[in-house]
């Protein structure tokens, strides 16, 4: 009730903090790394999933500790490994995924300790086989990837544990135990929301939004750079395509969580407004009216109130639709391109708030039968399994070939380095090597701040807790806390010397491996830069052959929206991956930025398009597509550029593809220089 109260304040008596205050450098800094694949996502710390996971976790140790066993470690480690294989949702599909996950993971336990009392080419061979099955677990989704890549971690630490068969199986039927305490507790006797995930990924979406907006007024002043402005608005934009995107990803597989897709469709919805908002603002080159940013600023009190409603578990819309239609009917009032878009927004919302008032629910996904999910492997998913295989394989044999203690720590690593998109390993192995070492620092300060096992293992709860909580929020600072968790574990169950700086070498050797295995195997040039700009030049000329043809009331309008925008945040990631990766790959990354920059700025000519109305002309969208066609097969293969859009004189759109057709020339004559100049 304070919310909506100091909400209706805020309206009437003009109080207003800008919705991009809300993030702080937390978010800022979170946008950065995400530019460059380091996923970050600081609404996702899940404090109470970390401290339900540090119960079992920490107890199951204290239990190896009372009994001087540290084979009940294994319960442990089980107990943590199925709480990450909790993908969320239904408590159907999170007893499948954890109690499958149990299942496997004993199996690969049994096999692989037994494999490894059997010498150094039974156990090769057993990872081998090991994480080359597990690694085909995503084609069936992410959850089951999730499934997968934990069995594979524990086929990889179980080999280092070797035992005669009798006693494999014992350690087996540890892990199972740990395993099965952990799944009670997470479905039976502690239960959290199952769709957290969900809202907290959806109120991100619309802090997002609200930074957008909040950016688009800061800068709108005639003293701000106009590249300072492109930058920013490429900035903000790639943000929030990554949060929709994101929060896709977490609706996946909840097939029961209609509501949420259904905020998530009028998200998109208020993006491409204010898309074609600031589109206006550029064209015109001249600042926003008054009426305007008054306007703009009513709209991002609507962002603020919008986020509030949907971290609740039963919105109360009333207030959110009294406000949304009176500020539709001031926009429609005013008749410029930025009102229609403030209008468009503002109708968005009040459809949200009146679908929560009546209760209605977006078109849930459809059941999956079995015959859907027994299907043929992809190309790419086979081509990923091989590769962890084999870098598996490798890494053990390197382990064993330096005489590593806790070797298991470098294979583990590799598993979990390898990602099944090539381009996204060589981030999470920079990211697994630095949390390795920072974790391993943090482990020595605390050994050395607290080394008698009583405070030791106290030390063990607050650092699982962290962890847990942490995983979903930036993969670095999960690393940094799991390589602390089983460090302090080690250190109380297995005392050595050197343990910290151990589990950090075996972590960067293990992460080099993994990083290596996809230069050497890179698959078939998927993820090339010609390819996701070809990709991204489709996508968004596209949009605009569906902005000429009017077909902005259909689904199909919407989906060339998200096409575009995806497209074009792949491209801007590998960019940044090229400017990072050395000096050679930097020659034309200058005219790759320009021909993003200009399908930037197609794409607001498109959303304009579509907002201003007008007679279709299905002629010309048709002539697009052929354009579009043409030039991302001209991009692909490096060829040269014929293709040229159809043109009207004085006409935005026109010169938006205009000046698409020119980046995407200049590009490939910097490659074909490039080639020319090469001996």
């Amino acid at each position: 009730m304070a919310s909506r109260h100091s909400f209706n304040l805020a309206v009437f008596h003009g109080n207003h903090r800008p919705a991009g205050t809300h993030g702080g450098f937390v978010y800022r800094l979170a946008r950065r790394l995400e530019a460059y694949s380091f996923a970050a996502a600081p609404e996702q710390l899940a404090v109470l999933e970390g401290l339900r996971a540090a119960i079992a976790v920490a107890g199951l140790v204290a239990l190896a500790a009372a009994l001087h066993r540290p084979m009940l470690s294994w319960a442990a480690f089980g107990a943590f490994w199925t709480c990450l294989a909790d993908p969320g949702g239904p408590n159907r599909r999170r007893l499948a995924c954890m109690g499958g996950f149990a299942a496997a993971g004993s199996v690969a336990a049994c096999l692989a300790s037994a494999a490894g009392q059997a010498g150094m080419v039974p156990s090769a061979c057993a990872l081998l086989a090991l994480t080359f099955l597990t690694g085909l677990s995503g084609a069936y989704g992410p959850a089951a990837a999730q499934v997968g890549t934990l069995t594979a971690v524990v086929a990889v630490v179980a080999v280092a544990f070797p035992q005669p068969p009798l006693g494999a199986a014992a350690l087996s039927g540890t892990f199972l135990l740990g395993s099965l305490c952990a799944l009670v507790l997470c479905i039976g006797v502690w239960r959290l929301h199952p769709y957290a995930a969900a809202r907290r990924a959806l109120g991100a979406v619309y802090l997002k939004l609200g930074d957008m907006l909040d950016a688009l007024l800061t800068l709108d002043l005639e003293d701000v750079a106009a590249d300072m402005r492109s930058r920013a608005e490429a900035e903000h934009r790639r943000a929030v395509r990554f949060a929709i995107e994101r929060a896709r990803a977490v609706n996946l597989d909840l097939l029961d969580a209609a509501r949420y897709r259904g905020e998530l469709d009028t998200a998109d919805r208020l993006f491409a407004a204010l898309i074609a908002a600031s589109h206006d603002r550029d064209a015109r080159g001249a600042a926003f009216s008054l009426s305007e940013r008054r306007q703009l600023r009513r709209l991002s009190l609507l962002l603020a109130e919008t986020r509030h409603q949907t971290s609740l578990r039963t919105p109360r819309p009333n207030l959110l639709a009294k406000k949304a239609l009176l500020l539709r009917r001031a926009a429609d009032a005013s008749a410029t391109v930025t009102g229609r878009a403030v209008a468009m927004a503002s109708g968005a919302l009040a459809d949200q708030a009146q679908a929560w008032r009546s209760g209605t629910k977006a078109a849930a996904c459809p059941e999956r039968s079995a015959i859907t999910v027994i299907r043929p492997v992809p190309a790419a998913i086979l081509r990923h399994a091989g590769r962890l295989a084999i870098a598996v394989c490798v890494a053990f044999a390197t382990a064993a070939a330096l005489g590593l203690n806790f070797s298991y720590w470098a294979t583990m690593s590799t598993v979990l380095v390898v990602q099944p998109v090539v381009g996204a390993t060589w981030p999470r192995s920079l990211e697994r090597m630095l949390g390795s070492i920072a974790g391993g620092l943090l482990a020595a300060l605390v050994i050395a701040l607290v080394p008698a096992p009583p405070a030791l293992l106290l030390a063990i709860f607050p650092v699982a807790t962290a962890t847990v909580a942490l995983r979903r929020v930036n993969y670095s600072l999960y690393a940094l806390g799991v390589t602390c968790l089983f460090v302090l574990v080690a250190e109380l169950l297995q005392p050595a010397v050197g343990l910290p700086e151990t589990r950090a070498i075996n972590s960067v050797i293990g992460s080099v491996v993994g990083a290596a295995a996809v230069v050497l195997w890179p698959g078939r040039g998927s993820d090339s830069l010609a390819a996701k700009l070809a990709d991204a030049l489709a996508a968004n000329l596209m949009l605009a052959a569906r902005a000429v043809a009017f077909e902005t009331s259909t689904d199909g309008f919407d989906m060339a929206r998200r096409a575009a925008g995806v497209a074009s945040n792949a491209a801007e990631t590998t960019c940044r991956q090229w400017a990072l990766a050395g000096q050679s790959r930097r020659r034309h990354l200058g005219e790759a930025v320009d021909l993003l920059a200009a399908l930037r700025r197609l794409a607001g000519a498109a959303m304009v398009q579509a907002l201003t109305g007008g007679e279709p002309d299905p002629a010309r969208a048709a002539a697009i597509e052929q354009v579009a066609a043409s030039e991302a097969a001209a991009l692909r293969n490096l060829t040269s550029l014929d293709a040229i859009p159809p043109l009207q004189p004085g006409d935005d759109l026109s010169a938006a593809l205009r000046n698409v057709t020119d980046m995407a020339a200049a590009y490939l004559t910097a490659i074909h220089s490039q080639r020319r100049s090469v001996p």
